[in-house]
């Protein structure tokens, strides 16, 4: 009768694992949903934000270790793979999980990070990229492939992910800089780089995204996620420990919510929210098709281009506006 009731019990444990996830290979990304790229599992998956089901959007193919994953204006998913013997930058359909090859080889050597810029154009950070074997970030044609050096050497020792502020300057997370890890702020134009903070509560800096005051959020796989302020590098924790065993990369949603993907918490990695003003925990997602969650990213809010009639509209009333206050 045990073993009867523990047979149920692993089953009915299963078909919960499987009803939260779904197979088709097609997913239509909504604003504010998360697609999380898996090296252990080589696929990309996606999963909505509201009740953590997941839905794999592809697998295999020309993903091996695929270790960063952004979205591109059209909604295309730019993934970078480390295979060491074939780094190679993707593109994929997220509605028919297609890849499709955009460049490898070259100054590709172990891809880790992902941006791209106003352009269009992607920004790899690659671990061992250029003769140091130190590192350095590269940029990637989206439509020819080319491949063109951005920075290397100088202050890099395993730059390991990018992102992009306002400015359009590139702001580095490097795991091993100056001992300890560190922010590092590079010139997209002349590749010169400037330290932002080292050391602190930085001992092994993963990931960093930029909120929308400017400060940049870092996920240490130390256990912790860290603000940085961008001016003067003053480190201030967040959270720590809790759900927060490896968190490797963080985005940010539209309401300033801190979305993680970590590699180890649940067992077989996580995604998880965190709260920037009250540090508040939550899984969003776990298990399932995860092995070792590496990289999340969010489908970003449509731009509201107001159109030329509304835009009539606005002018006109601003000119009435004006007419009346001179009549006065």
């Amino acid at each position: 009768m045990i073993a009867s009731r523990s047979w149920l019990t692993v089953a009915l444990t299963i078909s919960a694992v499987l009803a939260s996830l779904s197979p088709a290979l097609a997913v239509a990304l909504q604003p504010g949903d998360i697609v999380v790229a898996d090296p252990g599992a080589a696929r990309v998956v996606h999963v909505n934000p509201l009740t953590g089901t997941q839905t794999l959007i592809t697998s295999g193919g020309l993903l091996v270790n695929p270790a960063g994953v952004a979205i591109d204006a059209a909604g295309q998913l730019i993934v970078v793979d480390t295979a060491f013997d074939n780094s190679k930058v993707v593109r994929v359909d997220p509605v028919t999980g297609a890849q499709t090859l955009i460049a490898s080889g070259g100054l590709l050597v172990a891809a880790s990070g992902v941006a791209i810029d106003g352009t269009g154009q992607i920004i790899v950070a690659d671990v061992n990229a250029f003769s140091s074997a130190l590192g350095g970030l590269i940029g990637v044609d989206p439509i020819t492939g080319i491949q063109t050096e951005i920075s290397s050497g100088q202050f890099f020792s395993q730059p390991i992910w990018v992102a992009i502020d306002a400015a359009g300057q590139l702001i580095v997370a490097d795991g091993e800089a100056f001992g300890t890890g560190a922010i590092i702020r590079v010139n997209p134009a002349t590749g010169v780089q400037v330290p932002i903070s080292s050391g602190g509560l930085l001992d092994d800096p993963f990931g960093v995204a930029i909120d929308a005051a400017g400060q940049l959020i870092v996920s240490d796989v130390d256990g912790r996620l860290i603000r940085v302020d961008p001016v003067t590098g003053s480190q201030e924790l967040i959270s720590s420990g809790g759900l927060l065993v490896d968190p490797a990369r963080v985005a940010i949603d539209a309401a300033g919510q801190l979305i993680v993907a970590d590699l180890t918490s649940g067992v077989l990695g996580s995604v998880i929210r965190v709260n920037p003003i009250t540090s508040a925990q939550a899984t969003v997602s776990t298990g399932g098709y995860f092995i070792d969650p590496a990289s999340v990213a969010i489908v970003p809010q449509p731009t509201v281009v107001p159109q030329p009639a509304t835009l009539a509209l606005l002018l006109a009333g601003l000119a009435a506006s004006r007419l009346a206050r001179r009549r006065r």
